[in-house]
């Protein structure tokens, strides 16, 4: 704090004129206008992205025998967070960015259940056809829309989906 206080003083000394010309008297009078409390800053609507590529790619994103088959490229999404000025806010993952992440995650699912299933077909003396019929699908497609379908997305997005009241402290 008594560095803090130094610092500032130094400032206003090194700033000081004896004689302050009409024009650092209007920029002192338009920058009392213009200051914003912390109350007024955070108003509006922001947008973040948020890059789960590493999470979706390390243990625990994947069981430990599929991470050696799935490589997750992207799986980025964006939160747009508002915030009024009645103290509430909302976040919303972009619908746009969650289409995209999943896509790319269905994307990678699809490569590395390929592999995996022929991999497991090969194990058994099957083909790949026969161990896909025996699971009662017809494609690595059809299984994958299976088990990460738009509900899969909606579960996931729903941790960064909420709105409510907030409080601006200290």
């Amino acid at each position: 704090l008594a560095l803090l206080m130094m610092v500032s003083a130094l400032f206003a000394f090194a700033s000081c004129d004896e004689n302050p010309s009409d024009d650092k008297k209007e920029n002192v009078e338009e920058n009392k206008e213009e200051k914003k409390d912390d109350a007024e800053l955070i108003l509006g609507t922001w947008e973040a992205e948020i890059d789960y590529t590493e999470v979706m790619n390390s243990d625990s994103g994947l069981d430990e025998e599929m991470a050696d088959y799935i490589k997750v490229e992207d799986f980025k999404f964006t939160v747009r967070a508002t915030m009024n000025k009645d103290g509430t806010y909302k976040f919303v993952v972009t619908e746009e960015s969650a289409k995209k992440a999943l896509d790319n995650f269905k994307k990678a699912m699809v490569s590395g259940y390929k592999d995996y299933f022929a991999d497991m077909a090969a194990e058994y003396d099957m083909t790949v056809e026969d161990f896909l019929a025996e699971m009662e699908v017809s494609s690595v497609e059809e299984f994958v829309d299976l088990f990460f379908g738009e509900e899969m997305m909606e579960v996931f997005t729903a941790e960064f989906n909420s709105e409510g009241i907030y409080k601006i402290e200290n």
